[in-house]
């Protein structure tokens, strides 16, 4: 008869539960193909809807789950530069950074920050 100790034991049963628990994870590449052609991303938000948001080196994309569509002056961004920051408010806007500016994005349209008055959140 053999005779486990209690290191073996607990070993060998963490193992079989560690393998248990174990996940796949499917990585995709994402690149020219899909739209994003700056592949160098500075920061990423998901908002309310679903969309993925990338800021890049040249700009801030928007990830509809099969393309992604860079953001520009039809959207009402002035330029497509360095995006560092995206956060996503309580409210469900997105906020960015670009352009030297921060940008707020209502679901249709970025503002620029500067445009907004700080007591009532409206703009001018």
């Amino acid at each position: 008869m053999r005779c486990f100790s209690l290191g073996k034991a607990v070993a060998f049963t963490l193992a079989f539960a560690v393998a248990g628990v174990a996940q796949d994870y499917n990585f995709r590449f994402y690149g020219q193909a899909e739209g994003l052609q700056n592949l160098v991303v500075l920061s990423l938000a998901q908002d309310r809807t679903g969309y993925i948001w990338a800021g890049t080196e040249a700009g801030l994309y928007r990830y509809n789950g099969h393309h992604f569509q860079l953001m520009g002056t039809e959207e009402g961004l002035p330029c497509s530069t360095e995006t560092h920051g995206l956060f996503i408010a309580a409210d469900g806007a997105l906020w960015t950074n670009i352009c030297s500016k921060v940008f707020r994005f209502d679901g249709k349209h970025f503002q620029s920050f500067q445009a907004w008055t700080r007591c009532s959140g409206v703009p001018k």
